[in-house]
């Protein structure tokens, strides 16, 4: 990303985390420990949104909180 002056939508990510998205014919088996859960976005820290699918071939840990 950021290679191409011409194209506003392709700038550098702040956060350095290297997109690795998955191939069309990913098999989706759930949302249990070491099962592939469908796509979903979510915002970052720096206003950008990623997709889980982009973290493909990675080891991925999600941790979610609520607030009162």
């Amino acid at each position: 990303m950021g290679s191409d002056p011409l194209d506003a939508s392709d700038v550098p990510y702040a956060g350095g985390w290297k997109k690795a998205p998955c191939s069309a014919d990913l098999d989706i088996t759930g949302d249990g420990v070491g099962q592939t859960p469908g796509d979903f976005a979510l915002v970052d820290q720096y206003g950008e949104d990623w997709y889980l699918h982009d973290f493909c071939d990675s080891t991925v840990m999600l941790e979610f909180s609520g607030f009162t």
